[in-house]
């Protein structure tokens, strides 16, 4: 079984896309083969050499995101560039022959095969990806609008069928959208996929896209879905979809020592976190906790995660 994987990235965030195919070839069926394309948007000839280095068992391809392409568009996480929206630019950039792909971000954490994800039935949809758990409790609070009873998917995994997607001028429907948007980006090409389109999207079981920054009983606490709850300690594919990336030596999420293992293996090296970062955390965490520096338990949480603590 041949399966197409598409990565759109810059050259930060390149060698953790290498990260994901180790954790990709490592959780492999007997039969899966993989053919992976790059949305490049400045991926050095370096990197590049070095990507196809780690894995020369298989087929990896460099693509340019095209000049300009959505140069406009505003970027409001900071972890985050240009680049995020390349994804969108899928129909254009990819040969014809490709007809089906499976979209990772590069802060993924893959754990089990993907050929089950290959072969989900898209019915009469274009795009599947796992409902933003936190955009839905964020919607129960009244404090993000999108339509009701329609679910909004995160963008960081997605299965997609590219033709339907080309037949159906998807690329120009999310350009028209992020040129005159309903309401103002919060979360760039997510946003503009969910609201331009509603309707054509499919939802995959939420273990495939397991966000880490809401604990199990956070989860329970608000009421979430129990089958969110079940996905958070059985993940298929751990996504670190925060500031608080698994590169950072600070990083003490769940899950983060598996992808440093992956790093390790690659030679790649943890980053420290820039201190404009820890002050803006340190700050925003004393905003919402006036006198942790009197708490003994906020001493102990610092002495096991450092940094960590105020993520």
């Amino acid at each position: 079984m041949q399966i197409d994987l598409l990565f759109a990235c810059d050259e930060n965030y390149a060698p953790y896309a290498g990260v994901v195919l180790r954790s990709v070839w490592q959780t492999r069926g007997n039969e899966e083969q993989f053919r992976v394309w790059f949305i490049s948007d400045g991926i050095s000839a370096t990197t590049q050499k070095q990507l196809k280095d780690w894995f020369p068992q298989m087929e990896i391809t460099f693509l340019s995101l095209p000049d300009g392409f959505m140069a406009q568009a505003p970027v409001q996480n900071k972890h985050l560039s240009r680049a995020a929206y390349a994804r969108l630019a899928m129909g254009s950039v990819l040969p014809a022959e490709v007809t089906r792909v499976i979209y990772l971000d590069c802060d993924l954490l893959v754990r089990r095969p993907l050929g089950e994800l290959w072969t989900f039935d898209l019915g009469d949809k274009i795009v599947a990806g796992v409902e933003d758990w936190g955009v839905y409790l964020m919607r129960k609070q009244g404090m993000f609008f999108f339509p009701p009873k329609e679910a909004y998917i995160g963008s960081g995994l997605l299965v997609a069928d590219v033709n339907a997607w080309r037949e159906h001028r998807c690329e120009e429907k999310c350009l028209a959208y992020a040129a005159s948007p309903a309401y103002p980006l919060r979360f760039e090409d997510q946003d503009i996929l969910n609201f331009a389109l509603r309707g054509r999207m499919a939802l995959l079981p939420p273990q495939w896209d397991v966000v880490l920054h809401l604990s199990k009983e956070e989860l329970r606490r608000r009421n979430a879905p129990e089958e969110w709850v079940f996905a958070r300690e059985n993940p298929f594919v751990i996504h670190f979809a925060t500031f608080n990336k698994p590169w950072l030596k600070a990083c003490s999420l769940p899950y983060a020592g598996e992808f440093q293992a992956h790093m390790r293996a690659l030679g790649l090296r943890l980053q420290k976190l820039k201190f404009r970062i820890k002050i803006t955390k340190l700050c925003a965490y004393w905003r919402r906790h006036p006198v942790f520096f009197l708490k003994p338990k906020f001493w102990v949480k610092w002495r096991e995660k450092g940094w960590g603590s105020f993520f």
